[in-house]
C-alpha cells in the first residue's frame, strides 16, 4: 500500500512539473510576461502595446494589475 501512495506521489509532481512547463511554452503566455517585464522596467503603455502587439485595454488591465501589487 505504501508503494502505491509513494508511486502516486511522484506522478503528482511529474504531472504537476509539466503543467507548469506547459505555461510558459505558450506563445501568448511569452507575450504577456514580456509585457509585465517591460512594465516592471518603467515602459508606457504605448511602448507595451507596439512592442508586445497587445490591444491597448489589456495593456491597460496589466499596467493596473502591476500598480496594484505595489
Amino acid at each position: 500500500m505504501s508503494k502505491r501512495i509513494v508511486n502516486c506521489e511522484q506522478i503528482s509532481q511529474e504531472l504537476a512539473q509539466s503543467v507548469s512547463a506547459q505555461k510558459y511554452d505558450d506563445p501568448e503566455a511569452k507575450i504577456y510576461s514580456r509585457a509585465v517585464k517591460m512594465i516592471e522596467l518603467g515602459a508606457d503603455l504605448d511602448e507595451v502595446m507596439r512592442e508586445c502587439e497587445i490591444p491597448q485595454a489589456e495593456a491597460e488591465l496589466l499596467m493596473t494589475l502591476h500598480f496594484k501589487q505595489k
